[in-house]
């Protein structure tokens, strides 16, 4: 991706061998190990290095104490054996009280073929280790009363950059892509410091909680990919 996106990137390798999870343990001390290619925030593990032998395994509402042998002999069990994972630097994402959040910018096309944002929305996962998928258990939020709550003097400047972000990377994965797309769920996370990193890119996002707006927009774009085609044929 443009470098101009690069500082918003989190430093990840693909889980080729156990030192490769070692390796970020020591850069990072805690890190995230997820699949390359996940689905609804299943997979997604925690892990913490707590001294030389000593590390905090946390997964949805669970986590425990375990040897660096242990830890290898996890990888080996669930990670090895299973689909190609990730490793990457953990992200400091979580309310006061711990709980994981995410943001998550919900982008369509418009009657005029152009992105627009009809939600975003903060996604707490209540009770959750890892993640804040909110169908493993957890909440939503509005942004504006969310940042402004955790964020205060920050929080306006978080929400434009989050927007002009939501739109700077839809019309540069289409540009990487080389496809148009009608629809995209970006997911961001807010550190501490109000600084932003991209989680992830979802082509096809939910639409549960705002179908009305989504058909409504997708009937438009349907209506001017229609037009622009008659154009074409004239």
């Amino acid at each position: 991706m443009h470098l101009h996106f690069k500082k918003y990137l989190i430093p990840f390798e693909d889980c080729t061998s156990f030192s490769v999870v070692e390796e970020f343990l020591n850069l990072y001390r805690t890190v995230i190990i997820k699949p390359a290619n996940g689905q609804k925030g299943q997979g997604i593990y925690k892990v913490s290095k707590q001294n030389e032998n000593q590390y905090e395994l946390s997964y949805q509402q669970d986590k425990k104490i375990v040897s660096l042998d242990k830890l290898n002999q996890f990888y080996t069990q669930e990670i090895v054996s299973k689909r190609k994972y990730i490793v990457q630097k953990f992200i400091n994402s979580t309310t006061p009280n711990g709980n994981p959040f995410d943001c998550r910018v919900h982008l369509e096309k418009n009657r005029k073929g152009e992105w627009t944002i009809p939600e975003i929305v903060i996604r707490i996962g209540l009770g959750q280790k890892v993640t804040s998928n909110v169908s493993q258990g957890g909440g939503a939020s509005d942004p504006d009363v969310f940042f402004k709550t955790y964020y205060k003097e920050k929080a306006d400047d978080i929400l434009e950059r989050l927007e002009k972000l939501g739109y700077e990377i839809a019309i540069k994965v289409e540009e990487l892509r080389d496809t148009k797309l009608m629809t995209m769920g970006i997911d961001f996370g807010v550190d501490t410091n109000g600084d932003i990193y991209l989680f992830e890119v979802n082509g096809a996002p939910g639409i549960q909680k705002m179908r009305t707006d989504a058909v409504l927009l997708r009937t438009d774009y349907y209506k001017y990919l229609l037009s622009k085609a008659s154009r074409l044929n004239k």
